[in-house]
């Protein structure tokens, strides 16, 4: 089924020896994502980012393997979980970009049992919610990112 929907969910640490222009890395994000119809949300937090990909099962593996995994700016990446999935939950991002907040730190402390957030103690069922509550709260409030991008 190359044409089915899925969500891949991967969380990796920040190289640190590199350079991170996050603006340059959004905008090459958001312009590959759009040409194949991939939606979506990246979290950076702290060491860590985590990424939610939506789309066909070719172009989200496409992405995934051959720029994520490719690119020096990951090290430890840590494939979380890839579900077929019916309908996006991120269908208005090509990628949304979560930052760190005050507001994003309580909802940590609601999805993971722990005050610091680590992809790798939490549980995978939690990621996925907490991202979408923190995608929800940026676009009402309108700090941060436009819907459409």
């Amino acid at each position: 089924m190359p044409n089915s929907l899925i969500q891949l969910t991967y969380a990796s640490k920040v190289n640190r020896s590199t350079e991170l222009d996050m603006e340059q890395l959004l905008q090459s994000a958001r312009k590959r994502n759009k040409a194949e119809n991939v939606t979506g949300a990246l979290w950076l937090h702290g060491k860590y980012f985590v990424q939610i990909l939506e789309g066909q099962r070719r172009k989200v593996s496409n992405i995934f393997c051959n720029h994520i995994c490719a690119d020096h700016r990951h090290g430890a990446i840590d494939l979380i979980s890839v579900n077929r999935i019916d309908t996006r939950t991120f269908h208005d991002w090509s990628m949304a970009f979560l930052g760190d907040s005050m507001s994003n730190q309580q909802l940590i402390l609601k999805y993971s049992s722990q005050d610091k957030f680590d992809p790798s103690i939490m549980d995978q069922k939690n990621i996925l919610p907490l991202m979408y509550k923190m995608a929800e709260k940026q676009q009402l409030t309108a700090t941060g990112f436009s819907g459409t991008h």
